[in-house]
């Protein structure tokens, strides 16, 4: 199964890109936002590297984006301000 980059400049797996084709995908995604909320959360961090690790960028205007999109968003505003309050 490949991915369709439209030819996007930049988007491969070795800039860091994650692909949704998949649950395995998904996982990937899932685990990866974590460990960015993780280590944002450490507090001698200076703040523009909690910013960098915070800045999430989705490509693609498809329906898998819009949702993801959309529960990124929920994740940050419910989720991770009530496990990780000193980020926000």
């Amino acid at each position: 199964m490949r991915n369709r980059t439209f030819k996007t400049p930049g988007l491969s797996e070795e800039n860091h890109v994650f692909f949704m084709k998949n649950l395995w995908d998904a996982r990937k995604v899932r685990a990866r936002l974590l460990e960015c909320f993780e280590r944002a959360s450490n507090p001698v961090l200076p703040a523009d590297e909690v910013k960098r690790l915070l800045t999430f960028v989705i490509v693609g205007g498809g329906p898998t984006s819009v949702e993801f999109a959309g529960e990124l968003a929920n994740f940050a505003a419910r989720d991770a301000k009530a496990w990780y309050p000193d980020l926000y």
